[in-house]
């Protein structure tokens, strides 16, 4: 059997134990069955099962896994799972693994006509996504605030029918992960940032990183390989840093652009190559009628593609990399796709309508519109999540909010958004993760009610029209939802957790409290003059939130400090005097635990 990495099963991977947080046991049921019941799921993943004719979708915010008849759309049976769930892949034809990113597990699981049984489950720190290879028989595993890539096997065994194995091997990032995708021969994985412009490409042989590179674009949200396995496709926006926003840079999408990018494989893997990388790009807007947020993409045939535009709820089909041929309305967000081996189907998971999309792609039409069940209410919250991710609002729909906050968080890019009443000094775009307690806002700190804030980037940064009240307070509910992420080094052990006792003694006698003030926020109320202005020689700024700082990409209002050592050893971030080596490294440590 083929293998990860060139070593004897035997030798190098352990059956999941305590030892390796993780654990086996015997077959259970997974839950009681709830199709039928009115809830949220929020789907956002699927994969075929018993020969393609079940169809398995895995449920975010329920937890639940939800089959399907391929051939109907009638829903079978909904199980819960998980607490939450963040992909799904199948194994073979009974088995699919799970991640609940939230919990921090990925569960195995047997899907017969009888039911669901969990089989396995291991502990992973924050799994995003999942990828399988096949014939290697190998999972990998994208860990989003840990930036990691884990791998893990698939094997039966005579006692309990079959089990994860866990390579006790995993790969750290420069960035975090979320889209993966196998090379066809499974000799490469290929990795998207979740947020910035980085593809990595790993060695999966030798469990080693080959190479990281750059395009140029952000929100990489679709990743996979051509028909010929010799490019790698990727759906992304580009953000002109220094566009002022205005309604006509955002209708003829100058501002916010979207594309498919064509990266030759070969080019990735050039270790020696300096710049951006070299690639074909695909414009998938028009000037009336752009296509915000573009996602997932799919390979329909040696000729076609599809791809799924989050922002303005419609698949597109692309012919020879040269036209979109058509675009085609589904439900609300739409994101995973997939592909029929025959009959020309092509299923769409659209994330806020808890529905499954049945496309005939050759047909270029939507054949039907499959609901998961019954759904509950919808609150401010689950309001504001659709306005949120809705690229309708803005000119000829080129973006969303999620366009410059990336499910909440940033790529850290710069945006004239006349957020400080003037143009020409673009400024980097904040996380909103964990916004709510951090007021004031904007980096003026000139808007004290979030309400404020969110109602100025409707109308100054969205431009978009007739927004009410209601609709301000809904989004204003969905961001009161968005927790922070978790540190980027929490301690390791007591000679970490001394040093981090060290730094926060260098942070409090060297004074940072008294804008970055703890324990909650690490923010104050009022705006300072740090000495660096912008370009119309404004220097008071708001301090942003520490919390979560190692997740940043690029510091200051304007990214002139590229890393956090640079902020002090550079531009000696209000300081009297240099740090000593010791204490920068103390501090450093301290600012990348919170």
């Amino acid at each position: 059997m083929a293998a990860c990495f060139p070593f004897r099963i035997a030798a190098l991977l352990l059956f999941f134990t305590a030892a390796v947080a993780t654990s086996a046991r015997a077959a259970e049921p997974a839950g009681e069955n709830l199709a039928g019941d009115a809830h949220l799921r929020r789907p956002v993943a699927a994969a075929f099962l018993h020969g393609q004719r079940t169809i398995a979708v895995a449920n975010a915010r329920s937890g639940s896994l939800s089959l399907l008849d391929a051939a109907t759309g009638q829903v079978q049976r909904e199980t819960t799972v998980a607490e939450s769930l963040s992909s799904l892949v199948a194994i073979d034809d009974e088995h699919v693994v799970v991640a609940d990113q939230d919990a921090g597990r990925l569960y195995l699981l047997r899907v017969t006509a009888d039911g669901i049984e969990r089989r396995t489950e291991a502990i992973v720190e924050n799994p995003a996504r999942l990828a399988w290879h096949a014939r290697q028989h190998c999972l990998a595993v994208a860990t989003l605030w840990s930036r990691r890539i884990e791998f893990y096997h698939f094997e039966r065994d005579s006692v309990d029918g079959a089990s994860l194995v866990c390579n006790k091997r995993d790969i750290t990032l420069p960035f975090a992960p979320r889209c993966l995708t196998w090379s066809p021969d499974g000799r490469w994985l290929v990795v998207a940032d979740a947020f910035g412009p980085n593809l990595a490409v790993i060695e999966a042989e030798r469990g080693k990183l080959h190479a990281v590179r750059q395009i140029r674009g952000h929100n990489l949200a679709g990743l996979a390989f051509d028909h010929a396995g010799r490019n790698v496709l990727v759906t992304h926006q580009r953000l002109d840093q220094h566009a002022p926003i205005l309604p006509d840079n955002l209708a003829t999408g100058t501002l916010m652009d979207n594309f498919l990018s064509v990266v030759a494989l070969d080019d990735l893997l050039d270790v020696k190559a300096r710049g951006s990388l070299r690639t074909f790009e695909l414009r998938l807007g028009m000037p009336d009628d752009g296509a915000g947020d573009p996602a997932e993409v799919a390979v329909l045939d040696e000729r076609r593609l599809a791809i799924s535009l989050a922002g303005t709820n419609q698949v597109a089909t692309v012919i020879d990399l040269h036209e979109v041929s058509m675009r085609i309305n589904v439900g609300a967000r739409p994101g995973a796709l997939l592909v029929a081996d025959k009959g020309g189907r092509l299923f769409v998971v659209n994330r806020l309508d808890d529905s499954l999309g049945a496309v005939d792609w050759r047909g270029e039409k939507l054949l039907a519109e499959w609901s998961l069940g019954p759904r509950g209410s919808e609150y401010p919250r689950d309001r504001g999540e659709r306005l949120f991710y809705d690229a309708r609002l803005s000119p000829d729909r080129w973006m969303s909010c999620h366009s410059c906050h990336t499910e909440g968080h940033t790529g850290g890019l710069l945006a004239d958004t006349l957020g400080d009443e003037t143009f020409g000094t673009p400024k980097r775009t904040p996380t909103l993760l964990g916004t709510s307690i951090t007021d004031p806002w904007n980096w003026s700190g000139s808007l004290r009610e979030l309400r404020d804030q969110v109602r100025k980037s409707f109308d100054t940064t969205m431009h978009a029209p007739h927004v009410t009240v209601e609709q301000v307070d809904d989004v204003v509910a969905f961001l009161h939802t968005l927790r922070r992420p978790p540190p980027l080094e929490p301690p390791r052990d007591d000679t970490d957790r001394a040093q981090i006792a060290r730094g926060r003694a260098v942070f409090d006698a060297r004074g940072c409290a008294a804008c970055h003030v703890p324990p909650l926020t690490y923010t104050s109320p009022a705006a300072y003059d740090v000495g660096l202005a912008d370009e119309r020689g404004q220097a008071k700024f708001n301090p942003p939130s520490l919390r979560g700082i190692g997740h940043s990409a690029g510091y200051f209002h304007d990214r002139r400090a590229a890393t956090l050592r640079d902020a002090f050893t550079e531009y000696g971030h209000q300081l009297d005097d240099p740090l000593t080596s010791g204490e920068l490294e103390d501090l450093l440590r301290f600012l990348r635990s919170l």
